[in-house]
Order: structure tokens, then C-alpha cells, then sequence
């Protein structure tokens, strides 16, 4: 801007923006008070062409927390061709400290006109803006639309400025937007295998508890042993039966001779004959021996 003091700018549909700096030069001068007129040729035939102010940065001797002294290191924006127009909106009549302004901001007509004015002692950066030509219309195919509806050359796409006014490039928009739709279809993906797990673990304990949440199991029957026959110390082992498993003893004999009696209830007595014998066997016994 120092070196174009007193002068106007033309930009348009050949300079789709303009990087504007108070100086090339570390610090700018002390004394200094230029002033500069930025203008915008017609880009569009159907609507009126307008020109986007975006802050770079600012560094201005003085604080805008207190307000800015006049009499100091300021920086004027108006909305017009004359130095007499008012500031632009959005924006505080004088402008300097360290905090930029956020955003953009618009002229109502197709000229800015930007004035800065320094005392005689300690100076500081100075400034840098995007000045950008833009319409309200329908955008053409070689155009690119802002957030804010405004269409400007698609040139300014992807060059790492930000021309619109938003937090990053318009190109930078655009792969956001695409991550922060993959981190969506990511987090829904996640919420949908955390709900099946949920559903099937549910169903789990729901049948568990259905059946008692008891699990009978079923052990192999186990063979049993007998155990050892204890032998008495100096005692004769019993006899084996060659041929015989171990530990196999014989049944004893079966008894013989009358069958055990019972004391308590002994057998009845056989009956015995009553009267004599028929006549017709009179000696049935035998016939008597003769004397």
C-alpha cells in the first residue's frame, strides 16, 4: 500500500483477488499517511459487483480494548471512493492493536477506500488483507459460491487463503466436510456394532435365567474297588483255587443231613393212624411167626 499512496486500484475478473500489505517491509514508517482506493470492474452482467474485505493480520501500535487514539497509528476503511464515506459495516470507525477482526466484510457499492496515518515515534507491522471482487447472482460454472452466497472466481479456490471469510481455504472446506462425514459414517458404524452386542448379550442372560442358570454335566460312572482284605500279623492267608482271580473264594458246601430246626416253631408231628387195619389185610405188618 505505501507504494501505491494516492492511487486506485482496479481489480476484476483478470485479478481475482488482491493480497494488500501496508509495507514490504518489517515495520512501516514513521509520519506516514497514505491513502488508497480499491475499486471492482463489473464481473457479472446480471448482479451488481461488490468487494469481500477478509483481515490477515494486524499489528498497529495501540490497543482498540481502551480505543484507538487518533492521534496515533490508526487505520481508516471506508465504504466508498472518498475518505469522507462511512466505515464499512461491521467494522469500528478507527482500527488498530493486535486483534484482527473476524470474518468478512462487504462494501455496499464497488469501491473501498483504506487510509493509515502514523505519528513520529515507534512503529510496528502494519496490516494485510484479502480484497476480493464478488456478486450475488447466479454463479457460472468458472465461479465458486461462499458460505455467505457470495460468488467469486474460482481461481481463489484451494490457492490457502481465505478469501470467503471462513476458518480455512475453500479447498480445505471441502476435505473437511468430506472427514467429518467419514468420522459420522465411522461413529454410527460403531454405535450399531455396540448396539448387536448389547441385543445378543441381552438374549444371553434372558435364556439363562430361563433355565435356571444351572448347568447339570453328567461325570463317567467310575469302577469300583474293593478294598484289601486285612490280614492279621503270623496269620496263614486263606486258601486260593489255582485258576482263580485273586481275592476269589469258593461258596461254602451246602449242608447236609436233617434240614436246621427251628426251635421256636418246630414241624407238627405226623398223624397217625387211627382203629385197625382193613380186614382184608389183616397183618400188615406180616403175618406172626409161629411160637
Amino acid at each position: 500500500m505505501d507504494q501505491r499512496c494516492d492511487k486506485t486500484l482496479t481489480i476484476g475478473s483478470s485479478t481475482p483477488s488482491i493480497r494488500l500489505d501496508l509495507t514490504r517491509y518489517s515495520r512501516y514508517e514513521n509520519r506516514m499517511n497514505c491513502r488508497l482506493t480499491v475499486r471492482a470492474s463489473n464481473i457479472s452482467a446480471t448482479s451488481r459487483t461488490r468487494l469481500m474485505l477478509v483481515f490477515r493480520k494486524i499489528d498497529i501500535k495501540g490497543s482498540d480494548f481502551f480505543g484507538c487514539d487518533e492521534s496515533d497509528d490508526v487505520l481508516y476503511i471506508h465504504d466508498g471512493s472518498s475518505t469522507s464515506d462511512p466505515p464499512v459495516k461491521g467494522l469500528a470507525r478507527v482500527l488498530c492493536g493486535e486483534r484482527e477482526p473476524v470474518g468478512s466484510y462487504v462494501s455496499t457499492g464497488d469501491s473501498l477506500t483504506l487510509r493509515f496515518k502514523s505519528d513520529t515515534w515507534n512503529t510496528d507491522d502494519g496490516f494485510k488483507l484479502l480484497i476480493t471482487p464478488f456478486h450475488t447472482g447466479s454463479c457460472l460454472g468458472s465461479e465458486y459460491r461462499c458460505n455467505g452466497g457470495q460468488c467469486i472466481s474460482g481461481g481463489n479456490k484451494c490457492d490457502n487463503y481465505r478469501q470467503c471469510g471462513e476458518s480455512i481455504d475453500e479447498c480445505e472446506v471441502t476435505r473437511t466436510l468430506s472427514w467429518i462425514a467419514g468420522v459420522v459414517v465411522g461413529v454410527i458404524f460403531i454405535l450399531v456394532i455396540i448396539g448387536l452386542g448389547v441385543f445378543c448379550l441381552r438374549r444371553f442372560l434372558r435364556r439363562r435365567n430361563n433355565s435356571g442358570g444351572v448347568v447339570k454335566y453328567s461325570a463317567a460312572p467310575q469302577p469300583v474297588t474293593a478294598p484289601p482284605m486285612y490280614q492279621q500279623p503270623g496269620s496263614v492267608p486263606p486258601y486260593q483255587q489255582p485258576g482263580t482271580t485273586p481275592g476269589y473264594y469258593p461258596p461254602a458246601p451246602e449242608p447236609q443231613g436233617y434240614p436246621p430246626q427251628n426251635a421256636a416253631n418246630p414241624p407238627p408231628y405226623p398223624q397217625q393212624p387211627q382203629g385197625y387195619p382193613p380186614a382184608s389185610n389183616p397183618y400188615p405188618y406180616g403175618a406172626p411167626m409161629g411160637q
